[in-house]
């Protein structure tokens, strides 16, 4: 799909193809108004957004030879709305847009036909899981047709999105964090591909550890030794962390007790990983 969207961006004239590409917000902390004119100036001819002070400030930049003049106007509907809905998100502590959902519940893969496996939670998404991208898949398609997320699809024309400047190279992503309801099953949490228009699996965690996705994922990440802790007050977590260690190729050594805290202490032996049950 990819390849024939740039197919068609690049038959296109130039203009209507810059047209079409997403609007960028630049900050400016503690601004004053004139401050933020010579934001927007020291970026030059165009049209540019400036932030700060919890305003979205829009500014057409004209002029050469060093004499640029800023003219405010007021952003379009839909780019005010993403702004808004987005800062509405932003945790301040991660430095990230979190849309937490405090219960979805779907069926796993399989289902009704898996035993015990009624609900859909992180040991599914986790990319050891041989059912996990059809598992992803589902999250994704609610997620993609989530009413809450319907300020994405502001842009009725092009379908922009308007981004932060910061997530040009990667950082303060959009994320939506998901869990059941059942707080030892943890979460799962996917991230908004602007370039893509989707959403994508960014990682899963249970009440005590994060998911593996990789065989590695059982070591440390120098390939060191490395321990799952599992207590018995959720003992549940403790056979899907053997049958994931199972899906990954890793050998566990020992059964697990009956009623009792559980350490899992996994290795490398060889070229085998291992982990002892203690």
């Amino acid at each position: 799909m990819r390849k024939y969207l740039w197919l068609i961006m690049a038959a296109l004239p130039f203009q209507a193809a810059a047209e079409a590409e997403d609007p960028i917000a630049r900050p400016c902390y503690m601004c004053t108004p004139e401050e933020m004119h010579e934001r927007a100036r020291n970026l030059g001819p165009g049209e540019h957004y400036v932030y700060g002070n919890g305003a979205l400030l829009g500014f057409r930049v004209t002029g050469g030879n060093g004499q640029l003049v800023a003219e405010q106007f007021t952003p379009a509907a839909w780019i005010r709305t993403q702004y808004t809905e987005l800062m509405r998100i932003y945790h301040q502590n991660r430095g990230e847009f979190v849309d937490t959902w405090t219960s979805l519940t779907l069926n796993p893969p399989g289902s009704p036909h898996v035993r015990s496996d009624t609900i859909l939670w992180a040991h599914h998404v986790a990319g050891v899981h041989p059912d996990h991208l059809q598992a992803r898949e589902y999250v994704r398609r609610v997620l993609t047709n989530a009413t809450r997320f319907n300020y994405l699809k502001a842009d009725k024309e092009h379908g922009r999105v308007l981004r932060f400047e910061a997530q040009l190279d990667g950082r303060m992503p959009l994320i939506a964090r998901i869990h059941t309801g059942y707080t030892y099953l943890g979460f799962k949490e996917f991230f908004f591909d602007y370039d893509n228009k989707r959403w994508e699996y960014l990682e899963s965690g249970d009440m005590y550890n994060r998911m593996q996705d990789r065989p590695e994922n059982f070591l440390s990440a120098d390939g060191g030794p490395r321990s799952f802790r599992y207590p018995y007050s959720y003992h549940e977590l403790q056979p899907y962390f053997v049958q994931r260690a199972e899906f990954a190729g890793v050998k566990v050594i020992g059964q697990l007790p009956v009623r009792s805290d559980v350490m899992f202490n996994c290795s490398r032996v060889g070229t085998q990983t291992e982990c002892r049950i203690n």
